[in-house]
């Protein structure tokens, strides 16, 4: 039972941290800085990769709620943005590393 109160705090913690990105940053401020480069996915790739090292579900319900508003954006997956081939070479190195800890775990 408590891991179903882990993931689903997990889960409304990464829709608030999303909904706090998007009303309370400056969008232009991010495009200039180094995370002009990550998408959501990539956060959920690292997050449950972070989850094989330290077993927590709080941190499935907060990849599940990036990747969800990731798949919920206009542009998902960076797909025609400027950025794209940047945004997919973070997102391959994220899942090889995921497999990488995987195999290692």
């Amino acid at each position: 039972m408590i891991e179903f109160v882990l993931l689903f705090f997990g889960f409304l913690g990464g829709v608030a941290l999303n909904h706090f990105w998007r009303l309370f940053l400056n969008v232009k401020e991010v495009d200039r800085s180094i995370l002009h480069d990550f998408e959501h996915y990539h956060w959920a790739i690292f997050l449950v990769t972070i989850y094989l090292i330290y077993t927590n579900e709080f941190l499935i319900g907060l990849a599940v709620a990036f990747a969800g508003d990731e798949l919920l954006q206009d542009k998902p997956f960076a797909y025609g943005k400027n950025h794209f081939v940047e945004s997919t070479i973070i997102g391959l190195l994220f899942i090889w590393l995921f497999l990488f800890v995987w195999y290692l775990a």
